[in-house]
């Protein structure tokens, strides 16, 4: 095996080098991008190794590598809508649960007056906005003592079930079954869920369309930064149009020689994406880029 002629450190720079090593944990040269890689890859691009600038060809190369890899580690962290939802509800429900608790408290003998009593004595308070203190938000003491933290709770749960992204589901009629803890909890959730949709202009099916699109993770997204990176290379560098080709049914695959140099690079990384979707993102990158043309 042939060692590249330039380190990567001379190459790309020490910063770059390093930033590579956190994202993949490997030094450039574990991948083995060597001569004959080089080779191979610049002859399906039908371009003349004689002709191109190798330390130009390298840095570019090296962008593809490094942007697939940070877009890599950012889809292997990414959190789904769902889960998002799902921990929004967690704490919608945590809300919810103290502030019946505080409720509760004001039957519970002295243990209610006595909390109201010594919230309102609280002289080095943490929670001061604008000269606003927890006492400011306490009621009565014989009467509703913590009205204001409920206010300040059930706002929250607006806000929480605002911020989830889950499809328009129909209010349906407030119905109180069970137990009277259970029936505030009920008439609660039917008045949160109520509330969080009536000043949302939006129609619920296009808002939830309009979220789904902005804050899902693009299908596949390290593969299309490659893609992207790798079609900035081929224009640079290669003689042959960038294509996915077209379809042959005796090889059931199409035949390109670009998605033949994207399979090179990717395999070299470890990377195992199937050769069908390989095209499709090249096809899709080509078409964005003859739209902006």
């Amino acid at each position: 095996m042939t060692e590249p002629t330039k380190s990567a450190e001379n190459s790309f720079g020490f910063h770059q080098v390093e930033f590579l090593k956190r994202r993949s944990g490997r030094d450039y040269e574990d991948f083995g991008f060597d001569d004959e890689y080089f080779g191979e890859l610049l002859a399906l691009m039908g371009a003349d190794p004689g002709a191109t600038d190798r330390g130009a060809l390298e840095l570019a190369h090296f962008s593809a590598l490094s942007g697939f890899l940070q877009a890599e580690r950012v889809e292997r962290r990414w959190t789904s809508i769902g889960d998002e939802s799902e921990a929004l509800s967690k704490v919608q429900t945590l809300a919810q649960t103290l502030s019946a608790a505080l409720t509760e408290l004001q039957f519970k003998g002295q243990a209610g007056k006595r909390l109201h009593t010594e919230i309102s004595a609280i002289k080095n308070v943490q929670f001061n906005h604008n000269g606003t203190t927890l006492s400011d938000l306490l009621g009565e003491s014989e009467f509703e003592p913590f009205g204001g933290v409920a206010d300040l709770l059930f706002d929250l749960q607006v806000g929480l079930e605002r911020a989830k992204i889950q499809k328009p589901k129909p209010l349906e009629a407030l119905r109180l079954q069970g137990d009277l803890a259970t029936q505030r909890q009920q008439n609660d959730t039917y008045w949160v869920r109520r509330i969080a949709a009536k000043d949302i202009e939006e129609a619920p099916e296009e808002r939830y369309r309009r979220l789904t699109r902005d804050h899902a993770l693009t299908p596949n997204p390290a593969l299309v930064v490659f893609v992207s990176e790798f079609e900035e290379m081929w224009h640079a560098f290669a003689s042959v149009p960038f294509t996915e080709g077209r379809y042959e049914k005796d090889a059931r695959q199409n035949i390109s020689r670009t998605v033949d140099a994207a399979e090179l690079f990717l395999r070299k990384i470890g990377a195992t994406y199937p050769r069908s979707l390989i095209t499709r993102k090249v096809r899709e990158v080509r078409e964005v880029r003859y739209e902006m043309s």
